[in-house]
């Protein structure tokens, strides 16, 4: 586990190192096992869906419509990333405590970028809005345009912090694991002792407790023996 650990810390620190913006592909890769990954990937399809600014999204754009569903799916991934963070940390105990605040620190600070990226997202969609409503000559055309070259950079953005995120749950996972596996491996070594003396015990008890059987079965023997001997 140790080893699993320092692969996942090795890679986590290859990515931050590496030069330039890493491509971006137009799917999350990975499966959604965790309910903040699968809040994670509903958020992501309806991000799919308004970039395409079809009829319907543009009717729904001039409305609060997309906003408010957008908000409600990012405080539903946020919440979601919270409760499997506490979740982590609650298995944390024996991790030393330096470990666990750098740990917490990184991944808090993952987790507050990938919001500060659905917050961004979410008002830049007020401010098409508003432009639609104004126009201040421009074109629809226009401004629909620069809606989708800033939704094309803020989806690679999101990746990016997404990704980044699942790697450091990841680190803090194997962490958790690691420490609960030495919480069970201490346990043992306290406990292995007292299992031994009971094991010991028992097995005295069980032969104590035989041993007047095995007397009395040895008398009733000889004395059957002895009557035959007489016959």
């Amino acid at each position: 586990m140790k080893a699993l650990w320092a692969v996942l810390l090795v890679t986590l620190l290859t990515g931050c190192l590496a030069e330039g913006e890493p491509e971006v592909t137009d799917q999350l890769e990975w499966q959604s096992n965790q309910p903040w990954e699968q809040a994670l990937n509903r958020f992501w399809d309806y991000l799919r869906w308004v970039q395409t600014l079809s009829d319907q999204v543009q009717e729904e754009l001039q409305s609060s419509q997309v906003t408010q569903e957008l908000t409600a799916l990012m405080e539903d991934t946020m919440t979601e990333v919270k409760a499997y963070k506490k979740e982590l940390e609650e298995q944390l105990g024996p991790v030393a405590e330096e470990t666990r605040a750098r740990l917490g620190k990184e991944v808090q600070a993952a987790q507050a970028r990938l919001g500060a990226d659905m917050e961004d997202l979410r008002n830049r969609l007020g401010q098409y809005r508003n432009e639609v409503h104004t126009m201040l000559g421009q074109s629809t055309e226009e401004i629909r345009a620069r809606l989708s070259t800033h939704l094309r950079k803020m989806r690679k953005r999101l990746m990016r912090d997404a990704e980044d995120l699942q790697k450091r749950l990841a680190v803090y996972k194997a962490g958790a694991r690691e420490g609960a596996e030495r919480g069970v491996s201490a346990i043992r070594e306290r406990l292995g002792p007292l299992v031994e003396q009971g094991r010991q015990r028992t097995a005295n008890l069980g032969a104590g407790a035989a041993q007047p059987l095995r007397d009395r079965a040895q008398a009733f023997g000889d004395r059957i023996r002895g009557r035959l001997e007489e016959v």
